[in-house]
C-alpha cells in the first residue's frame, strides 16, 4: 500500500474489500459509515461531467 499517499489509502482499501465502484467509494461520507457496526451505507455517488460522448 506504500504506492498509494496517505489520502487515498482508505478508499483503496475500500474498494478492494467491498467491491464497491469506483463512483460509489467516492460517494462515501462520513455520516455513511458505521463505525461500531463496521458497515457502509451508499447512499449517493460521485458522477463525473458529461463529456458529450
Amino acid at each position: 500500500m506504500a504506492e498509494f499517499s496517505d489520502r487515498y489509502r482508505a478508499a483503496v482499501l475500500l474498494a478492494a474489500a467491498s467491491g464497491l465502484r469506483q463512483g460509489e467509494v467516492l460517494g462515501i461520507e462520513v455520516g455513511h459509515i458505521d463505525f461500531l457496526r463496521r458497515t457502509v451505507r451508499v447512499a449517493q455517488q460521485l458522477v463525473g461531467p458529461d463529456r458529450g460522448i
